[in-house]
């Protein structure tokens, strides 16, 4: 394995003048850049930068890992990767999230007129074959199709694993490096910091290792004490209060003309104190859906978190990255999730010493807070990069010596030193993937993994006995069970808490809370710090957990008080919500697959929903509107909140819903009285707390809404086209909306 070090006095501009200065096998040598004509005409400047050059120069196959900054040209390594990997094949490039799947997308159709982004969103698109050179993918929808066998896995050339550092916290990642090394897949993982980076090339079998300490826009790292800054407003009692004043303040001083600032700050509860103290402090806002009332709207500041509605954080991101939004706070999913470069990171830290393990800990940890710093440094717009570090309970010299402890240290994934529960939540459905694979010999592929390969003895046969108590594997293989799971990602122990809630449903509207563990992929906890703070928080949560008490205490742990207070409509009685917050205004693709599982599970006679049911359920967790109700959100730009007051004012007018797949008119040519509408306003007033002046133009807009939407079917069109694939597959791209409606609606199974 060779291994190489970009040095920092490597030097480039972008008239092409420069060098690569490095460092292999302890020899220091340098190399020119090397010119762009001579790999491809249509990479957009003259010469490959140094690490780039670098890599050109050093790769001659196999597999790979490069560790650099942000801003280094990661991805055009990868497309170098690529040519050096060209057999007239399938390339493939993975990445963490939706987002940066895109963005890489919108790279690469540089050099690839047609290309295929699978990130499961649409699963129309796993029935059409694949003719693209490239397909770009999710870790977890590259994971799946490997388990699913899809046909154009044997034509794959290569694999690209970007942001690869992602590794630490996705397991599903490990999946994907074995399940490529097994079949001789070449591979290579792009990551920014990476501890134990030596480790993890020697498990990935890696020919080339390349580290940069050279980073294409300098980095200046500051270490202040949090304590010496002024507080931004007066605060009269609350720590954290105190501590966000305090941020906001250091923010002002820090902060030089027409920067782009992004704070870090360790939790989402502090990051709202601070943007409260920021409107307090003149600023105006951007967030419109905020836990405290938004009174100076504008683009001075915004918070960037997962709880934020999907939409909304998408114009945050664009506002900061190409308009007059200056200063973001964000949490450290913005680190690990979005390319998001600023000209000065800003990075609140919290430290203290654990008396216990006689050992420092950070809120962010190191690693976390070295990604965070990454967003520092603009390439070709500032010359360096700032990045202040504010410190509280913590001493500057300690913080150091544990950065140089986890950079030379060794790798700790979040299943290494996970909690007993969590380990064996993960095992429940990694024997059975490794069963897809090597059959009775899964331990082999356990011990293929890097979190993994450790496991005790005895833990692995508590698992593998639960898994053949309950159904999940015979003596050497996957059962029909077994294989569900696998193919959904579903986790045995999940599953079984799905059948006990299934065996302790009354009725049909409890599906919601039945079907939660099937949805184990989102955390649901986003929606509560929004509302918990409102007057009729606590009676509307005492009747969410009236409906849950049959269903036991494992709803609070799942979250599904929270889910349950979405797809039962209550946040339409909270005027701060505008739009379903965090995880449940991205829950689209959830609910497509969701709906995919309840069809297998009908095949399997476990579940047995018609399907006019299983629609009811869908548009439920898709437009958070009750079973009964839910076919009021099909109506083209409705959507959650005015879905709801339609809802709403039906319940109060004892109107019956007409099916699944009835025009509109059916409904609302009833609907539509004088008398009607006067009574939705008086509960746009009474209910929802708009302003009187609101309420006019409010009503206009919905009546305007239901009178374009007259002639359209009351079923939502994604969810229509994906049922129609999932029960006829090809057949029912070829049938007409009215068949396919006719098929899907009012078809029996």
């Amino acid at each position: 394995m060779k291994e190489a070090i970009l040095l920092k006095e490597s030097l480039f501009s972008l008239d092409g003048k420069g060098k690569a200065v490095y460092e292999l096998d302890g020899i220091k040598k340098e190399v020119e850049l090397v010119k762009s004509s001579t790999v491809d005409s249509r990479i957009p400047y003259k010469f490959l930068n140094p690490l780039q050059s670098l890599f050109y120069h050093l790769y001659r196959g196999g597999n790979a890992i490069v560790s650099a900054p942000s801003s280094a040209g990661k991805s055009l390594i990868g497309y170098l990767f690529f040519l050096k990997n060209d057999r007239a094949g399938i390339k493939l490039y993975s990445a963490p999230t939706k987002s940066l799947v895109y963005e890489k997308a919108r790279e690469f159709k540089t050099f690839y007129n047609n290309l295929s982004v699978r990130t499961g969103d649409n699963i129309v698109e796993l029935l059409r074959p694949v003719t693209q050179e490239l397909v770009l993918s999710t870790y977890e929808n590259m994971a799946y199709t490997f388990r699913n066998r899809g046909s154009w896995l044997q034509k794959i050339d290569c694999i690209v694993f970007g942001e690869i550092h992602h590794i630490v916290k996705k397991w599903i990642v490990e999946e994907a490096i074995v399940y490529a090394i097994e079949k001789g897949i070449p591979i290579i993982g792009l990551s920014a910091t990476l501890p134990g980076l030596k480790e993890i090339a020697e498990w990935m079998n890696c020919e080339l290792v390349i580290k940069s300490d050279w980073r294409p826009v300098s980095l200046q790292r500051n270490l202040y004490i949090l304590k010496d800054f002024k507080p931004a407003v007066k605060v009269l009692d609350g720590a954290e209060s105190r501590l966000a004043s305090k941020i906001l303040g250091a923010v002002m001083k820090l902060r030089q003309n027409e920067e782009k600032v992004i704070v870090f700050v360790p939790k989402k509860t502090l990051g709202w104190r601070v943007l409260e103290f920021a409107q307090q402090h003149g600023l105006s806002i951007m967030n419109v859906t905020a836990p405290f009332e938004v009174k100076l709207t504008g683009t001075d500041i915004a918070f960037h978190n997962a709880d934020i509605p999907q939409e909304e954080r998408h114009l945050i991101e664009r506002e900061f990255r190409y308009g007059n939004l200056n200063i973001l706070i964000a949490t450290q999913t913005l680190a690990y999730g979005v390319n998001l470069p600023a000209d000065r990171t800003i990075i609140a830290v919290k430290g203290w010493f654990d008396m216990q393990n006689f050992v420092y800990r950070y809120i962010p940890d190191v690693l976390d807070i070295l990604q965070e710093e990454g967003r520092a440094g603009r390439l070709g717009i500032k010359e360096i990069g700032y990045s202040d570090w504010l410190l509280y309970g913590i001493k500057e010299e300690s913080l150091k010596e544990s950065i140089n402890e986890t950079l030379t240290g060794k790798l700790k994934t979040e299943l290494m030193y996970a909690e007993a529960s969590s380990l064996i939540d993960a095992l429940s459905l990694w024997i059975p993937v490794g069963y897809l694979y090597l059959g009775s010999r899964y331990r082999d592929f356990l011990k293929k993994t890097f979190s993994l390969k450790n496991v005790s003895e005895s833990v692995i046969k508590e698992v593998e006995g639960f898994l053949r108590q309950n159904g999940y594997i015979t003596e050497d293989s996957l059962t029909e069970k077994g294989a569900f799971c696998v193919r959904s990602g579903i986790p045995p122990l999940r599953f079984e808490e799905f059948l006990i809630r299934l065996s302790r449903m009354a009725e049909f509207s409890d599906l919601p809370a039945v079907i939660r563990p099937l949805l184990h992929m989102r955390r649901f906890d986003g929606l509560f710090p929004f509302i918990e703070n409102a007057e009729r928080f606590h009676k509307d949560l005492s009747i969410v957990y009236n409906r849950l008490s049959r269903f036991g205490s494992s709803c609070i742990n799942d979250n599904t008080h929270q889910f349950i207070f979405f797809t039962e409509g209550l946040t339409f009685y909270y005027p701060n919500i505008g739009s379903p917050p965090g995880e449940f205004s991205a829950i689209r693709t959830d609910a497509l697959h969701l709906m995919r599982a309840l069809l297998e599970l009908r095949k399997l006679r476990v579940m047995l929903l018609s399907n006019q049911e299983i629609l009811s359920l869908v548009h439920t967790i898709k437009y958070g509107i009750p079973i009964g109700y839910s076919q009021l959100g099909a109506i083209p730009k409705i959507g959650h909140i005015r879905g709801n007051l339609l809802r709403i004012t039906a319940q109060k007018l004892n109107l019956e819903m007409p099916r699944f797949g009835m025009p509109t008119r059916e409904f609302f040519d009833y609907f539509l009285t004088e008398k009607n509408l006067k009574l939705m306003g008086s509960i746009l007033l009474s209910e929802r707390k708009i302003q009187k002046d609101r309420v006019a133009s409010e009503i206009s807009v919905i009546v305007q809404i239901l009178k374009e939407n007259r002639d359209t079917p009351l079923i939502d069109r994604d969810i229509l086209n994906t049922f129609g694939v999932l029960l006829y597959a090809h057949k029912a791209l070829s049938m007409k909306k009215d068949e396919l409606i006719e098929r899907v609606c009012y078809g029996t199974y």
